[in-house]
């Protein structure tokens, strides 16, 4: 392992494209801004009604699972948005797809096994998230799950809490255990012979569990500030609607009809990375004003914000299984 941290790894990474941005860039003074309007905004509770908490080696198995396939809850414009009923009300996007994962585990603790997990079949898994609408690349993260699986059961004897235990409380080692044994979670764009790192979902897992068990035992790591932000669709959209991100006209026009933006693409690449630059400026900021944050709560405290606002611009549209 390279003897810097994982948010270090990355910000170096970053740079160059941030420095080079034609379609992205950031409003410094729009920054300081919002860190006054979140000075004294609580981080947010955590929900375990919509996500699952039982004993430490379920609830860890659990999010092995969901952050495995924490991606694309959004609909393309000719198909109807996946939902999923609780107690006589629709649910839709990250909290509709945390509790059928949940109602599913609960229902059947096949799916606590990671042997079983391995070979699920298709009709098996896609059970799971039965209801309506269309949950976008249910194809591909059911052979991430498989994937996932087998090897958690070749390396960690099936269980995700070995895997947790094996970084000995330390958020670097997780995170490149994460994207070291599992492909499917090493999310980065590789450029000009140099590898540009995100880890969103790596990175989240890593949050995950230490919000689950509230800082403690399971989920205590002693170095979280090491950390970014998890860059996704809904923060860049609130970053954009407070004036932080400033994009071309050309990018607003695609954003606004909806248009996707490629995976990979120069532009998707800049709004990703100027999403955590920007961030990490908004928590310098916060931090000089006495909040003390981790990267790990302000990406939590400005995910919750975006659901609060209602943006005028779109988020960006990219069909991927990185976030």
């Amino acid at each position: 392992m390279e003897n810097i941290s994982i948010k270090e790894k990355i910000l170096r990474s970053i740079d160059p494209v941030v420095k080079n941005s034609s379609s992205v860039r950031i409003d410094n003074s729009k920054i300081t801004l919002l860190a006054k309007k979140l000075e004294k905004y609580p981080i947010p509770g955590w929900d375990n009604v919509l996500q699952f908490l039982g004993s430490p080696e379920e609830t860890v198995q659990y999010y092995f699972f969901l952050d495995s396939i924490n991606f694309c809850f959004w609909n393309t414009q000719e198909k109807k948005r996946w939902e999923f009923e609780k107690d006589d009300q629709w649910l839709h996007g990250y909290y509709a797809f945390s509790y059928a994962i949940k109602k599913a585990f609960l229902a059947d603790k096949k799916l606590l096994d990671a042997s079983y997990l391995s070979e699920i079949t298709f009709d098996e898994f896609a059970k799971i998230f039965e209801s309506r609408g269309e949950l976008l690349l249910l194809k591909e993260r059911h052979e991430i799950i498989r994937e996932n699986f087998k090897i958690l059961q070749e390396k960690y004897n099936g269980k995700a809490i070995n895997l947790v235990t094996a970084a000995k409380n330390n958020v670097n080692k997780l995170v490149e255990l994460i994207i070291n044994d599992f492909p499917s979670f090493n999310d980065y764009f590789e450029s000009n012979g140099q590898k540009i790192y995100f880890l969103k979902r790596a990175q989240l897992f890593v949050s995950d569990i230490n919000y689950a068990f509230q800082n403690k035992n399971t989920g205590y790591f002693k170095n979280m500030e090491d950390l970014t932000i998890f860059a996704d669709y809904k923060l860049p959209q609130l970053l954009e609607s407070e004036g932080i991100l400033v994009y071309s006209e050309k990018l607003k026009n695609k954003l606004a009809n909806y248009e996707l933006i490629e995976k990979n693409s120069r532009e998707e690449i800049e709004i990703r990375t100027n999403t955590i630059y920007a961030c990490e400026l908004l928590l310098g900021e916060l931090n000089g004003l006495g909040r003390g944050l981790t990267s790990s709560n302000l990406d939590w405290i400005l995910w919750v914000l975006s659901k609060e606002n209602e943006p005028l611009l779109p988020y960006h549209r990219t069909i991927t299984t990185n976030y």
